[in-house]
């Protein structure tokens, strides 16, 4: 049986406990109260690439101060790692970039 089943089977008003209910079907009390934050990721991840393609010189720190000024509450390790899952890193001169190649 899936845990979605076994998640829609718990009934609130019971003769048996939450705690009794979640021990007969394997399940977990945590995971009755998790609510997922995809949605809000996705829209966090839209705005993130419009911004950077207007400025795609914005690291992570500067996307932090940008959506925090948008009114969204965003930390930088929450928008490190969803830069890192899209796939996007800030433009900007690496070291030694003048540097004639080696190989020539």
């Amino acid at each position: 049986m899936s845990l979605l089943a076994r998640c829609q089977m718990i009934e609130q008003p019971h003769l048996l406990s939450l705690v009794s209910q979640c021990d007969l079907l394997s399940l977990h009390r945590s995971g009755l109260y998790y609510q997922p934050v995809a949605r809000e990721d996705l829209a966090l991840m839209s705005l993130l690439n419009k911004q950077y393609l207007n400025t795609p010189f914005y690291g992570y720190r500067k996307m932090t101060k940008f959506l925090q000024g948008q009114g969204y509450q965003v930390n930088h390790k929450r928008l490190r790692r969803l830069l890192q899952l899209m796939g996007l890193k800030a433009i900007y001169a690496r070291p030694n970039t003048s540097q004639p190649n080696q190989a020539l």
